[in-house]
């Protein structure tokens, strides 16, 4: 909804990590916008994506206007034409980024949503009521704290340094490193050319490059034994009271969770899930009502690699990983492509289907034997879709070795 160049309900993401942050600029261009935000709070970057020009990122503005105050954690709300904007942190954690209609009449469920937010024996955050029509609402409604009010937040335009960045521009500290770098470069050609016209010797013209002199390319995905849990954890999701869980979906650095509801309320909903998820309004698969869009962030621990030097020589572990699969998931079909190599890996693509999963039917010796999977064995992307009580699961892995003549057998 347009307010005077401001977006609220944009694509989000957020980390701690440069790395993961670069990875998702080039998910949102392969996704198509055109334009995107970035924000630092703390040690933790606030990352907003959309196809539109001359805009401003909402949450981002109303975090500036409270950076003054001596509270690091807030819930804030404004009425914005036919909505109200909620915008919650804590510390330098965005929690919410919503628009509720306010046709919908969202008293009890603004009272769900922020329950554990405000609670003084949860997150502590304290509440801002911005603007007149937001104080006549809720001033005097039944918080858990007393709220505090502020004038209209989003009273004028976003001044060109508000407005989101074009997608191509590279994030400020690349642009820092193209300051130090041309300070250096003129030095570094010189080195090189001296090099270059160094005389050879006979020894020297006898050695050779090898990769492993330059920094090897990250593996992808994360470790597919990290991901032991998940058949306890989607028989946890078949049984959420009151609550709809339809579809979980994985990608190299976020999880994301569609839920519709039921006849239980969001404090019900959060007592069930793990306090690591975000919440946001979207569409639902499957559905034509809207529900709700966690997503949550995937721990750094999942995507550790082995060192090169303990890399798997060659791709001949793959066959008794899979059946070691095979042997826990009877129902699965495996699609494997052919080895491909690079110099620095040899690696096999494999696609994994499931179909009529019964998470019931899982037991602790499956866990045990995914949580001894080798490391070298990646998830890139998964996905598992409610079907009643089971599920239907699909998983794209990637297998590597060092790289070099493939040793592994190639499956068809």
């Amino acid at each position: 909804m347009l307010v005077s160049g401001w977006r609220l309900e944009l694509w989000r993401r957020q980390s701690t990590e440069q790395a993961r942050i670069l990875q998702w600029l080039g998910e949102a261009r392969q996704q198509g916008f055109s334009h995107y935000g970035l924000y630092q709070v703390g040690q933790c970057y606030w990352l907003s994506c959309t196809g539109e020009a001359n805009v401003g990122d909402a949450v981002a503005h109303v975090h500036q206007q409270l950076t003054s105050t001596q509270d690091p954690s807030w819930v804030v709300l404004q009425v914005v034409g036919e909505q109200v904007w909620v915008i919650a942190w804590r510390e330098q954690t965005l929690l919410c980024a919503l628009a509720i209609d306010l046709e919908a009449n969202p008293n009890s469920f603004l009272f769900e949503l922020t329950a554990t937010w405000l609670a003084t024996d949860g997150m502590q955050c304290q509440l801002m009521l911005a603007g007149e029509m937001a104080q006549q609402r809720w001033l005097t409604a039944p918080w858990p704290v007393s709220p505090q009010v502020c004038d209209e937040l989003f009273n004028q335009a976003p001044s060109k340094g508000q407005q989101l960045l074009n997608i191509r521009k590279p994030p400020p500290w690349l642009r820092r490193k193209v300051v130090v770098l041309s300070a250096t470069i003129s030095l570094c050609l010189a080195l090189l050319l001296g090099w270059l016209l160094w005389p050879t010797t006979p020894s020297e013209a006898g050695l050779d490059s090898h990769p492993q002199a330059q920094q090897r390319p990250p593996m992808a995905g994360v470790q597919l034994a990290s991901m032991a849990a998940l058949p306890q954890q989607l028989l946890r999701w078949s049984y959420v009271a009151g609550w709809k869980v339809q579809q979980w979906q994985f990608s190299e650095q976020q999880q994301q969770l569609h839920v519709q509801q039921g006849y239980a309320s969001m404090a019900d909903l959060r007592q069930q899930l793990q306090p690591i998820w975000f919440y946001q309004l979207g569409a639902v698969a499957g559905s034509a009502q809207p529900g709700l869009l966690l997503t949550a962030n995937v721990p750094s621990a999942w995507q550790q690699e082995p060192s090169l030097a303990k890399l798997a020589p060659s791709l001949a572990y793959l066959e008794s990983s899979l059946s070691e699969l095979q042997q826990w998931f009877p129902q699965a079909q495996f699609k494997v492509a052919a080895v491909q190599t690079d110099g620095w890996y040899q690696w096999q693509q494999v696609q994994v289907q499931v179909l009529g999963f019964d998470p019931l039917l899982w037991s602790s010796a499956g866990a045990k034997a995914w949580r001894q999977l080798p490391s070298e064995l990646r998830l890139v992307a998964a996905s598992a879709k409610a079907d009643g009580l089971l599920w239907q699961l699909q998983l794209e892995l990637r297998a590597y070795a060092h790289g070099g003549q493939a040793h592994g057998r190639d499956y068809d």
